[in-house]
């Protein structure tokens, strides 16, 4: 994979690499913005941008550099197919899924919960 990575003046090796392993090898103007604005180091950011325009990679760029720094995070969506699709997504990318597990993922949409209770990404709904 180091072939393909690129890289970033605010993405450290180790992010690279790891959105490089998920076949990452370019950013979205709206990325490469975010990282800039710090998604990546623990600056909070509102990203509004149109659909497929690449704000879930700023999301998950944003907690892969929160996990390192030890933290637990709580991604909220509109709806709870969304929050559904997004446990599975995490659970794939870093959760046990993964082909190198990062972090638990769980699931808690008020009528539903899955998951490790003690995950350190929970995906949500409002």
């Amino acid at each position: 994979m180091r072939g393909q990575q690129f890289s970033h003046k605010n993405l450290d090796e180790w992010l690279a690499e790891k959105l490089a392993s998920w076949g990452i090898t370019s950013l979205t103007d709206v990325q490469e913005k975010a990282l800039t604005a710090g998604a990546a180091s623990g600056k909070s950011l509102i990203v509004s941008a149109p659909t497929s325009s690449g704000k879930t990679l700023i999301a998950e760029i944003a907690i892969l550099a929160a996990l390192r720094r030890g933290m637990k995070i709580v991604y909220l969506v509109s709806h709870r197919a969304l929050a559904d699709q997004k446990f599975l997504d995490f659970n794939e990318r870093i959760g046990e899924g993964a082909k190198e597990p990062l972090a638990h993922v769980a699931l808690s949409t008020g009528d539903r919960s899955e998951g490790n209770v003690d995950a350190e990404v929970t995906s949500g709904n409002v």
